[in-house]
């Protein structure tokens, strides 16, 4: 039965501010998503969403659109600080130095609002060391960082 279940198609949801998105469940129903790609700063970008059946909550709709309008504020003045810290004996300093530019933005990850505090996730991809580096928030302080090859 279970090879069934492979070929079922998959749950469509179509929202205001998303756009077209697909709905992927889990047996623990606190770790269904829903997935797609949104506009972001002018590209298309890769978008997870923790949800329920529901759709996205108006909580991280309100979110999506304040960190669309002010990314570039926030890239300046909480993400690069951040990443050239964490990056200081990691990589050569010409990358550091050109981070901003060496940063090509691939996705966010948007979770639900926990303790009045959303947590959510920003990947970008390293263009000069083809890594893919992932920023992991609690509201606008980022918590931790991910590299992955």
């Amino acid at each position: 039965m279970k090879i069934l279940n492979f070929f079922k198609k998959k749950r469509k949801f179509k929202d205001d501010i998303f756009g077209e998105l697909t709905y992927k469940t889990f047996k623990e129903e606190s770790e269904n998503f829903y997935y797609g790609e949104v506009k972001f700063q002018g590209e298309y970008i890769g978008i997870d969403i923790t949800a329920d059946k529901n759709g996205p909550t108006k909580e991280q709709k309100k979110f999506f659109n304040k960190l669309n309008t002010q990314y570039i504020d926030i890239n300046k003045k909480i993400i690069l600080p951040f990443l050239k810290k964490e990056f200081e004996e990691k990589i050569e300093n010409d990358i550091i130095e050109n981070l901003d530019s060496e940063l090509k933005f691939d996705g966010v990850s948007i979770g639900k609002k926990e303790k009045g505090e959303m947590e959510w996730e920003i990947t970008y991809r390293l263009t000069s060391l083809k890594y893919y580096v992932l920023v992991g928030f609690l509201e606008m302080e980022p918590k931790y960082l991910k590299i992955i090859e």
